[in-house]
């Protein structure tokens, strides 16, 4: 199974806002990829977005 075909298979049944969620960042609202492992793991684009949304300052 290609990556496009398995996207199809872990979207399919999802509504049109779940499937926004998983695949957008929820602070700069920047579309990611599905298999993008940091976005798996921590659900920002990067750091930054991060920091932004629990509200912390940078050290």
């Amino acid at each position: 199974m290609n990556k496009r075909q398995k996207k199809k298979h872990l979207l399919k049944g999802l509504s049109r806002e779940e499937r926004y969620e998983r695949t957008h960042c929820p602070v700069c609202k920047g579309n990611m990829g599905l298999f993008d492992s940091y976005f798996n793991s921590y659900g920002f684009c990067c750091d930054t977005c991060g920091y932004e949304y629990y509200g912390i300052s940078r050290p």
